[in-house]
């Protein structure tokens, strides 16, 4: 076979070949080449942003800590933590500042507060994707004392009255930048308002020891008050009101056209009670005597007689005074008329009379809610035993009373004094009543820790007042005490030396200038809780759950007292600023298992509980439990060989 030939015999069978295989079998694909595995990304790069320092307090108040900082070049804002303890978790507030600002107020906090701030710079190109500095320096501030209220406003009266004004004064208070002034009708609603002093905007505000105050119907009576207001309210808060002065403007005004008021006539017929009866006093008229007659008992009219004195028997003829003698109660009606042998009908006045009501119960712990030993603050007051007598109108007033300050005794304030304490009062409750009512009960909101509470009671109409009335030896209703400020560690008095076998730890608890506390540590009940920072909860032999820590109200918990808890004995000592506690806790030994193969010396963590308390018996009240920050103690440092 020729080489042409060959290659043609070789041709044909590689292509029968292919054609054959193409015949039995799946095409096979064309390799390609695999893709590179991704790049990993770049680590995150290191905070940039410089962390601010000297962090300081910068401005505080009794509700209020300002902090301030350097600026950090660069930083568009700045995050701020706030802490009442002197650690920090994520439940705490936080804060933004926009840059070029660099401090931060944390307002509205409570009496006495201590808090902890800490700050970083923010930046970041959106909300959710922000960069932040390291964390700052912890610096430690606390609220001023609280404000003091400003001395009452004495020697108020009234003077120069004219048909439409009336002139008030009173002495200066040392510290006032102003003083307020209301005004009401005594037979209004009993409902205080701003007076209209002439020259002032706002008419009740005044600069000085004056109001003229205006806008007043003629022949009116009218009660007024006063209030010092500070010129500085980080150190002072206003005054408590001053007693009421009551006066009448000029002029005859316009008479009363319903009996049912309780007078009636032109002589002006006025009365007052008190505890040796009534007495009544009229207008004098010009050469005028005068007849009257007093009606009590089972000669007393229909209250709702137009002509309440027509059948009265007239027994005091001609007699020259303005006033008539004193009648006993419970109710009374004056009947006046001037003396002419042709008119004895002549200005004929009369008005009705009520002797003082019997005093409100002595108040006793089931009036107090919630109950005096719940450990929480008192909401409500309740007294009972309050008899009121029908045609007329009650008042009454409530004087609280600080413990602190305990002003108000069996023995003071007596007499006047207690009448100008209960006027000065605050408004509780005021209404009316055809018929008598006994045996009524009324609650107080709104009260004060650590605060006494004195009910006064009077009755009146058109025509006068009776004499206030208090219960029984001016027996208080008492609130439980406040919530002490939060015990703090004293640094420069603890004593951590790794080396001794005990750390000593030294709180102190700020309680003199707190009125709603009381001052001295035997007032207080002081509670040291002690435990392991961890144990072995889950029964797997290692010592690694974390024991809860107490909150506040884990205090007064029995849970607290028994098991890996226990209450050491600490001891108080009086301060300058309140009192201080100390306690000596032994340094932990004994190595535990806390993972497999390792072992290691489990702290001891404390925390201070206190409450306040008043009285003793069915009287005590006590007041909410507070925790200090919890302090851990390590072993003892390991001697090096």
């Amino acid at each position: 076979m020729s080489l042409r030939g060959s290659v043609l015999s070789l041709a044909l069978l590689l292509g029968a070949s292919a054609a054959f295989l193409g015949c039995g079998e799946d095409e096979v694909p064309t390799p390609t080449t695999p893709e590179p595995p991704p790049v990993p990304a770049p680590p995150a790069p290191e905070p940039t942003l410089t962390t601010p320092e000297n962090l300081r307090v910068t401005n505080r108040g009794p509700d209020y800590i300002e902090w301030s900082w350097n600026a950090v070049a660069g930083a568009p804002a700045y995050q701020a933590q706030f802490s009442t303890g002197d650690t920090f978790t994520a439940a705490d507030a936080t804060y933004l500042i926009i840059a070029p600002q660099t401090s931060h107020r944390v307002e509205s906090l409570p009496d006495n507060t201590t808090g902890y701030l800490r700050v970083r710079s923010a930046g970041g190109a959106s909300l959710t994707n922000r960069e932040f500095s390291d964390w700052s320096e912890v610096v430690r501030g606390s609220t001023t004392a609280p404000a003091v209220a400003l001395d009452t406003p004495q020697q108020f009266r009234a003077t120069d009255p004219g048909e439409d004004s009336v002139t008030l004064r009173w002495d200066p208070v040392s510290g006032a930048g102003s003083y307020e002034v209301e005004q009401r009708e005594p037979d209004g609603d009993n409902e205080w308002g701003g007076a209209d002093c002439e020259g002032a905007d706002p008419g009740h505000l005044v600069e000085g020891e004056g109001c003229v105050a205006g806008g007043l119907d003629s022949g009116t009576n009218y009660d007024f008050r006063v209030r010092a207001v500070p010129a500085d309210t980080d150190r002072h808060r206003e005054s408590a009101w001053s007693a009421v002065r009551e006066t009448r403007t000029a002029g005859a005004g316009a008479p009363p056209t319903e009996p049912t008021t309780g007078a009636m006539g032109n002589l002006n017929v006025r009365w007052t009670s008190d505890a040796d009866g009534i007495m009544w006093t009229w207008d004098r008229l010009p050469g005028a005597s005068y007849d009257y007659a007093i009606v009590t008992g089972g000669d007393l009219p229909r209250r709702g007689s137009s002509d309440p004195c027509a059948d009265a028997n007239y027994e005091q003829f001609g007699v020259a005074d303005t006033h008539a003698q004193r009648a006993a109660g419970p109710i009374a009606l004056l009947c006046v008329r001037t003396a002419h042998p042709d008119r004895d009908s002549e200005n004929l006045s009369f008005a009705w009379a009520v002797a003082p009501p019997s005093p409100p119960a002595v108040p006793d712990a089931t009036g107090v809610s919630p109950a005096g030993d719940s450990a929480k603050a008192t909401r409500a007051l309740t007294w009972t035993g309050i008899d009121i007598e029908g045609g007329f109108a009650y008042e009454m007033n409530v004087i609280a009373d600080p413990e602190r300050q305990n002003d108000v005794t069996p023995d003071r304030p007596a007499d006047e004094a207690l009448q100008r304490a209960c006027s000065a009062g605050r408004f509780h409750e005021s209404g009316d009543t055809d018929v008598p009512l006994t045996a009524l009960e009324t609650t107080l909101t709104r009260v004060e820790p650590h605060t006494g509470y004195l009910l006064c009671l009077r009755m009146k109409n058109v025509a006068g007042t009776t004499d206030w009335v208090v219960p029984d030896g001016n027996a208080e209703h008492q609130t439980a005490p406040g919530t002490p400020a939060r015990p703090t560690r004293n640094d420069d008095r603890s004593e951590d030396d790794r080396d001794a076998e005990s750390e000593k730890i030294v709180w102190d608890i700020e309680t003199r200038e707190d009125l709603h506390v009381p001052r001295e540590p035997g007032d207080f009940i002081l509670r040291a809780i002690q435990h392991p920072d961890k144990t072995d909860a889950d029964g797997d032999n290692f010592h690694d759950n974390e024991v809860a820590r107490p909150d506040a109200e884990d205090c007064g918990d029995s849970d607290f007292q028994s098991g890996d808890y226990t209450n050491p004995d600490v001891t108080p000592a009086l301060t300058g600023q309140g009192f201080s506690v100390m306690l000596s806790v032994p340094r932990p030994t004994g190595e535990q298992q806390v993972a497999s193969g390792s072992t290691e010396v489990i702290p001891v963590v404390v925390s201070l509980c206190i409450q306040a308390r008043y009285g003793t018996g069915a009287h005590e009240r006590l007041g909410p439990w507070t925790v200090s920050a919890p302090e851990t103690v390590e072993r003892k440092r390991k001697q090096s060989q």
